[in-house]
């Protein structure tokens, strides 16, 4: 039950707690129960923080043994507010990648994407933290064609400090490792970023992506 799961993470992380759930997407909850490895045994995704320090979201998980939960990983956060939480097979090993977006100070127009990737190995879970990216939009997509999921990942740079909007493409091998595949430098006179879609050409069998933002008040462009 809740109740058990709760009494768990106590006596794992201490009593000092307090919840927080994600603002958006489908899950809402601040524990998330899911089979992130499909081995037929229950994970708990669990952000928190610590009472003394409210400043910093946490987020730990846990997996399940008999009627006990055990600690796999606890992290510090990018942020003090988790914006979502999503799943992603990203590299077709049957361990799913855990994807969280935060906000800064709560400024939703200053978000941080972090990517967690779960290994199973001789029947023991570990999950590590990976990467972390600046972020205004992201998907999942075979951006190539080549059966291969990619995260896109793209970001405005609204304080510019630097003159560079970014469209990254990240990828997970079959070992793991997370890395930047591809960077394109997006317009620099874009302001606001609204939207990132792919489709196929019926005579290629190269996706084409096509990104929309707003260069200022009135005008907008699609880069493809």
């Amino acid at each position: 039950t809740e109740a058990e799961l709760k009494k768990s993470i106590s006596s794992l992380i201490g009593d000092e707690i307090s919840y927080r759930s994600p603002e958006s997407g489908e899950d809402h909850s601040a524990i998330t129960i899911r089979d992130i490895n499909r081995d037929g045994v229950n994970e708990a995704i669990v952000f928190y923080v610590k009472n003394d320090d409210a400043s910093t979201v946490r987020m730990c998980v846990l997996t399940q043994s008999g009627k006990d939960w055990l600690l796999v990983s606890d992290f510090t956060g990018n942020g003090n507010g988790v914006l979502t939480v999503n799943f992603e097979d990203l590299n077709d090993d049957n361990d799913e990648e855990i994807l969280v977006t935060w906000f800064i100070f709560n400024d939703k127009s200053q978000k941080k994407l972090s990517i967690y990737a779960a290994d199973t190995h001789n029947n023991s879970l570990k999950v590590s933290s990976c990467i972390s990216e600046p972020y205004n939009l992201m998907t999942v997509t075979d951006a190539y064609g080549d059966g291969e999921k990619q995260l896109l990942v793209a970001y405005s740079n609204i304080t510019k400090e630097t003159d560079k909007n970014t469209l990254k493409f990240i990828g997970v091998s079959k070992e793991n490792d997370i890395s930047i595949l591809n960077e394109i430098i997006l317009d620099n006179r874009i302001i606001n970023l609204t939207s990132i879609s792919t489709d196929l050409p019926a005579d290629s069998a190269n996706p084409r992506l096509y990104v929309d933002a707003r260069v200022s008040e009135k005008s907008s462009i699609t880069q493809v």
